[in-house]
């Protein structure tokens, strides 16, 4: 019998990530996100682990639960970088028999992961390999496109459940494509059906960026389903932070972070680590190109996050740019951040209508 492969969630990142996994066995993702999972993750963790560790462990858990024998942890740039080694403990304490494979062990040369798959599973060729690691490398950046599109037009949709059909359609041809060209034909057709939609109204909505830590940021059940309550206020919303970027990051190397750390320029002079330098680089961006404001979003204690803040205060008084900060842990609340959300829609909406009585 083939090996189940389960790994964390992270927002709808799955459905490209499959056709990787299924080169150690058959893939059955975790249970969707709930409170139980922040609660079994919290309850055997470090009480100084960061939430992405939290949410990550109890993913993993869960998915054990489901019969999974072979559990893939891609750790991260910070800290997290090094949670699969503590979460492969944790979970053989808890008694749980397992294989286990910490890309963040193989980050820095693709080969290298390349080989790692080869040993866990020698029946794979090389070339089905490269193959897996292609289709989910084209997967990843049609699904970003597509969703960028989705954020932008959420607000502006007559009924929302007509975009929302259309997305579903699309991770579910993204999800049965086998090569590029189906990959590159479900993108096409979901795009389409998202610009097709009647809009509800003329106005031009407010635009707002996402930006901050990579998990806090992609994972909607993690920040209070953050993107989907802007789109009601009708916000346009625009999110640099994706796995598309952080593959640019992982192979553009030194000349990627130079260009991040030039376009944080003057607010920062070096790079701060992970997301942190584009947190203030993205922001400095959104506010050049005319955005009404900017969300930045980090687990408690974060640390490059949290390095960040002053640049990002700084920049947000000398150019009187609105960044709301919105720090999530076990104990944050929906309703509070569904408050703050609402708040700050309508101050960006007073801010908006003054200056352009002073115009006139």
């Amino acid at each position: 019998m083939s090996p189940v492969v389960s790994f964390p969630h992270l927002g709808d990142y799955a459905v490209a990530l499959k056709p990787v996994g299924r080169l150690l066995g058959d893939v059955v993702p975790p249970p969707p996100m709930t409170r139980r999972t922040l609660e079994l993750g919290a309850a055997h963790s470090p009480e100084a682990a960061c939430l992405p560790f939290k949410y990550t462990l109890g993913n993993l858990i869960e998915a054990l639960e489901r019969g999974a024998d072979v559990l893939v942890q891609a750790g991260g740039g910070c800290r997290l970088g090094f949670y699969g080694e503590v979460q492969e403990a944790i979970l053989c304490r808890l008694g749980y028999e397992f294989g286990f494979l910490a890309l963040s062990n193989h980050s820095t040369s693709l080969r290298a992961l390349m080989r790692e798959f080869k040993r866990l599973e020698p029946r794979n060729s090389y070339r089905a390999v490269s193959r897996a690691f292609a289709l989910a490398s084209a997967k990843v950046y049609a699904l970003d496109r597509v969703q960028d599109l989705y954020r932008r037009r959420l607000c502006l949709a007559e009924d929302l459940a007509d975009v929302d059909a259309a997305h579903e359609r699309f991770l579910a041809e993204l999800d049965s494509a086998e090569d590029a060209a189906t990959v590159e034909a479900a993108e096409s057709a979901a795009a389409a059906a998202i610009e097709s939609l009647t809009p509800r109204r003329d106005e031009e909505p407010l635009r707002v960026g996402v930006v901050g830590e990579v998990y806090v940021a992609i994972e909607p059940y993690s920040n209070h389903r953050l993107e989907r309550q802007l789109a009601l206020h009708g916000v346009e919303v625009h999110r640099r932070v994706t796995i598309s970027h952080v593959l640019d990051a992982i192979f553009g190397g030194r000349r990627f972070v130079d260009a991040v750390v030039a376009e944080a320029a003057p607010y920062l002079a070096y790079d701060i680590g992970i997301d942190g330098t584009k947190s203030v680089a993205y922001t400095n961006r959104y506010m050049r190109e005319g955005f009404d404001g900017v969300v930045h979003v980090k687990p408690f204690g974060c640390m490059p996050e949290v390095s960040a803040m002053p640049a990002l205060q700084r920049l947000s008084r000398e150019n009187e740019f609105p960044v709301l900060c919105l720090s999530f842990d076990v104990h944050a609340s929906e309703t509070g951040t569904a408050t703050r959300i609402a708040a700050f829609c309508d101050m960006l909406r007073m801010r908006r209508s003054r200056r352009c009585g002073s115009r006139s």
